[in-house]
């Protein structure tokens, strides 16, 4: 069974995450871009805010879609004989406990591509030695407790300490940066 789940919650997350998240790269760089060339400040500040509201709310809004249709999901993937009820029960609610990382993870990732954007590669460095510090401290800590659903709670709990630090770089870079005086 572990097997099993380890291929479907890998499956769930690229399908989910790796595919939103290079959509949302892809689309975000280019007009962020630009308004770091020729917009105000206030615009960039407005594109974050927007972005911010399309991922966290974008991202709740397919991590409850997922887990209310999880039980089904996992049930049509894998109920062809090969797991009783009991199976899929628990992987269901592993997988929706692992799409509780869509939100942070999604923010994270505008928040990372904007700083890239802005030259600022080493906070990314920064967030995801951050990340991982503290996906192996919640492990340790939550481990114990809540056994195998340590695993997908410790990596939002990650992927959430990550997006708020993106964050604070992100506003700390917007709040410092100046422009070039235009010549007039």
């Amino acid at each position: 069974m572990l097997k099993q789940l380890s291929k479907f919650e890998r499956t769930s997350k690229v399908l989910i995450l790796g595919f939103v998240g290079s959509a949302l790269a892809t689309a975000v760089v280019p007009y962020y871009a630009r308004l770091r060339k020729e917009g105000t400040i206030a615009e960039q500040g407005n594109f974050v805010r927007f972005g911010e509201i399309l991922t966290l709310g974008g991202g709740t809004a397919l991590a409850i879609v997922l887990a209310l249709i999880s039980t089904a999901m996992v049930a049509a993937v894998f109920g062809g004989g090969r797991f009783g009820t009991e199976d899929i029960a628990a992987v269901s609610t592993l997988n929706s406990l692992y799409v509780l990382q869509a939100p942070a993870y999604l923010a994270g990732v505008v928040y990372g591509r904007l700083l890239l954007v802005e030259g600022q590669s080493r906070a990314l460095l920064v967030g995801a030695i951050f990340s991982v510090a503290c996906a192996v401290v919640a492990n340790v800590i939550l481990g114990p407790v809540l056994g195998s659903a340590a695993i997908p709670i410790s990596a939002a709990i990650a992927y959430l300490a990550s997006a708020i630090w993106l964050r604070i770089r992100l506003k700390a870079t917007l709040q410092t940066r100046r422009f070039p005086q235009q010549a007039s």
